[in-house]
């Protein structure tokens, strides 16, 4: 998996001066890397058996869009991960801060019976604008239609709420469990404390 942060590039909007401080909990790793790793544990069913990481600032600097101040760039810019699946399976993806000229989001999944290639050329997994394509056998890859209930004319971030409402409408109702709870958010949280201390030495989870 490839990734750009959006933010965390070249300029930074005033707004989200708060991400450059570690201490806050929102940097590039616990925002934007933190959920698309949740969305790909959800989309592949398995949880992480192991992961390590190793986190870079390559810009010592960054420069506040409206003002032109420049200010030290304290929280990594860089993050290349790699984890074992529950399976056994791999993964391993490189995220990056800014936005690229070739690839901002590309999801491969290799699986024994096809290939799943997701893209974007946003980079963030909450604000939509995916293509989709895949191949089983002797296929080349072809686009596979989204299911109707992921409207593309929908405003993607009230359509994020309203699905997660239903979920959690589901739940009360039907005695299900779809939506995320807070062992979900205690596992995402292990998972990015491995990350941190790991250094690139692999750390179970």
């Amino acid at each position: 998996m490839i990734r750009s942060g959006i933010t965390w590039g070249e300029e930074i909007e005033e707004a989200f001066r708060y991400t450059l401080d570690p201490s806050n909990g929102a940097s590039m790793l616990h925002v934007p890397f933190a959920q698309t790793i949740a969305a790909l544990s959800f989309v592949v069913g398995e949880d992480f058996r192991s992961v390590s990481g190793t986190l870079a600032s390559r810009r010592p600097t960054i420069r506040i869009a409206e003002s032109k101040e420049v200010i030290p760039f304290n929280v990594a810019d860089q993050i290349a991960f790699n984890g074992k699946l529950s399976s056994g399976a791999l993964v391993t993806s490189h995220f990056r801060g800014g936005l690229s000229r070739g690839t901002n989001f590309h999801l491969e999944i290799n699986g024994s019976r096809g290939d799943l290639v997701l893209t974007s050329p946003v980079g963030y997994v909450g604000l939509g604008g995916f293509k989709l394509v895949g191949a089983q056998g002797g296929e080349t890859l072809h686009p596979i239609s989204i299911p109707q209930d992921f409207d593309s004319n929908e405003d993607v971030l009230t359509g994020n709420v309203r699905k997660l409402y239903e979920l959690f409408a589901s739940d009360a109702t039907s005695g299900t469990r779809l939506s995320p709870g807070f062992q979900d958010a205690v596992k995402l949280h292990r998972l990015i404390n491995a990350i941190e201390r790991s250094g690139g030495v692999t750390r179970h989870v």
